[in-house]
């Protein structure tokens, strides 16, 4: 049985690990938290020729209990996919919530994966 099969607790993570975890991802985008959209969001350019708007990364969570996420879906664009975005807002998120010590489920199969095989891992119990 794998850390986290389905929706598990994420009950908390070592600051000193995430501050490492940090110095390992791409820097040059900025995670924005929209809480009255349950969302966090990276904007991010368009791609010349076919693209002329705007996209975005999108990471969305909904309340369960007063202290408590469902982290349930991740999404970056297929033209910004395998450099590193995904892993930018999962960490963005998953930072965000346990400063705030909220308590979080990973339905997302994405952040699933990324906890499971990350420093993250220290979220699982």
């Amino acid at each position: 049985m794998s850390l986290l099969t389905g929706p598990r607790m994420v009950t908390r993570l070592l600051a000193s690990r995430a501050k490492t975890m940090a110095a390992a991802l791409p820097d040059d985008f900025t995670v924005v938290h929209k809480p009255n959209m349950n969302k966090f969001i990276i904007d991010l350019p368009p791609q010349p020729p076919n693209h002329k708007e705007p996209s975005q990364a999108i990471l969305e969570y909904e309340w369960i209990k007063d202290n408590q996420v469902d982290l349930y879906h991740t999404e970056v664009p297929d033209h910004f996919r395998g450099k590193g975005i995904a892993k930018v807002i999962a960490k963005g998120a998953l930072d965000y919530f346990v400063d705030k010590n909220i308590k979080m489920e990973l339905s997302c199969t994405y952040l699933s994966k990324f906890v499971k095989d990350t420093n993250y891992r220290s979220l699982a119990e």
